[in-house]
């Protein structure tokens, strides 16, 4: 048996930025789930673009959460997390730092995110 495809959902795919990240998760081969409110323009960008799916939804509704599992046709796979016990923690021991300590920042991300800069 087959594994099952991937399937990227992109919210926002009709912006500047989200056009980028769709045709680039399409190009390497993920199916892809445009969702943008204007019905218009994400099937404009559906009929520019191999191997995605058009969800014209407005992510404010919660009603939008039933249209995109409907798009998405398939298995959906949480996004990774990181836990808020950690973050506490490490604030924790950053306030306990003597004041003449220089901590330029902190870095917190969950270990599998797929892709760097998410979240």
């Amino acid at each position: 048996m087959a594994a099952p495809q991937e399937i990227a959902v992109v919210v926002g795919a009709t912006g500047a930025m989200g056009q980028v990240i769709v045709r680039r998760l399409a190009a390497r081969g993920l199916r892809v789930v445009a969702v943008a409110r204007s019905a218009d323009a994400v099937a404009s960008l559906v009929a520019s673009t191999r191997n995605v799916v058009a969800c014209a939804a407005d992510i404010s509704s919660d009603s939008s959460i039933d249209a995109i599992r409907a798009a998405a046709d398939g298995t959906v796979r949480a996004e990774p997390t990181f836990d808020a016990a950690h973050v506490a923690s490490t604030v924790v021991h950053m306030a306990e730092l003597p004041l003449d300590t220089n901590v330029q920042f902190v870095t917190i991300m969950a270990t599998t995110m797929p892709f760097i800069g998410r979240g």
